[in-house]
């Protein structure tokens, strides 16, 4: 594998990841309101 593609799909990884985390608390926000 070429490091560009590495690169590549680490940082989707990580952009995955880090929208996943945002949307569990925005669903947790939404279907618990304080």
């Amino acid at each position: 594998m070429e490091t560009s593609q590495r690169t590549k799909y680490t940082f989707e990884l990580q952009v995955r990841n880090l929208a996943a985390e945002l949307w569990g608390e925005v669903d947790h926000s939404i279907n618990y309101p304080h």
